[in-house]
């Protein structure tokens, strides 16, 4: 799981999607805050993407599992 600040939902959705593997918005915190979650190398991936497309902090969570996720 990773905490992503600063980007809108649609761009963190469409990247996610984009991203091999399995990762997908878990958890909508509020706007600009989002949480995703998934397979960690999906989920480190995504961080270095969304990094890319400018946000503010991706933040990976230590957890032990892939929460809130399908």
């Amino acid at each position: 799981m990773a905490a992503i600040l600063g980007l809108s939902d649609e761009i963190i959705e469409s990247s996610c999607s984009e991203i091999d593997g399995v990762v997908k918005p878990a958890n909508y915190n509020c706007p600009g805050q989002l949480v995703i979650s998934g397979e960690i190398k999906s989920v480190e991936k995504a961080c270095e993407v969304l990094k890319e497309k400018g946000a503010r902090r991706a933040l990976i969570l230590p957890v032990s599992g892939a929460f809130h996720s399908s």
